[in-house]
């Protein structure tokens, strides 16, 4: 992929932790209902926690923009299979539910989701650069993991969320080649990193392309 730094398309990105008596449950509701939602808004990808958090879903939402944004969440509030069949038996399940705005630093991303790999996730944080210095040191890294080979699937930057933080999302079908290949990010004094490791969800096949 080649590294831009244009917008572009914005992407949403969600996490939601939830009350672990409840995880059987809303895999089902996932399975049954969830496309509802994916009828509105074009989906990236839909993952649960591996390792690094427990209990937790992670998805990628794209949009043209924060109006288009805002036009699909008004047509949620409208959707009364969304609303009955979904989220009014959701939402007692939600601990904690997080987003974040960010652009795409390679360009518009296509949907990621593949049930034979596993999946990473790194969050940087940049501490005492300004943004744009952030942003090329950033980039600088990324080029450096794509050049060692893992799969790198999106490198994101926050638009609106906390500030000088960067996401890259990497995958392999072999797990233990997630482990190491991020010195570059997380080597690097500046930048305070997290990270964890994702399983696609089997039964959103749906959610493809």
């Amino acid at each position: 992929m080649k590294l831009t730094g244009s917008i572009g398309k914005l992407y949403e990105l969600r996490t939601y932790r939830i009350a672990a008596q409840d995880l059987p449950r809303m895999r089902s509701l996932v399975q049954e209902v969830f496309r509802v939602r994916v009828r509105h808004s074009r989906i990236v990808g839909y993952w649960s926690a591996e390792l690094g958090s427990l209990n937790q879903v992670f998805h990628i939402w794209e949009y043209d923009s924060l109006t288009a944004r805002k036009a699909i969440r008004d047509a949620l509030t409208l959707d009364q299979d969304w609303n009955n069949k979904f989220l009014k038996l959701a939402l007692p399940a939600f601990e904690k539910q997080d987003n974040c705005v960010a652009k795409s630093l390679l360009g518009d991303i296509k949907s990621v989701w593949n049930d034979q790999d596993f999946y990473k996730v790194l969050a940087v944080n940049y501490q005492g650069l300004a943004q744009e210095d952030a942003r090329k040191r950033f980039l600088k890294s990324v080029q450096q993991l794509q050049q060692q080979g893992p799969d790198v699937k999106g490198a994101f930057e926050t638009v609106i969320g906390n500030s000088r933080e960067f996401y890259v999302m990497h995958s392999s079908n072999d797990l233990d080649q997630l482990i190491g290949g991020e010195e570059a990010l997380t080597g690097d004094p500046t930048a305070a990193t997290t990270s964890k490791v994702l399983n696609p969800l089997q039964w959103t096949r749906w959610l493809k392309d």
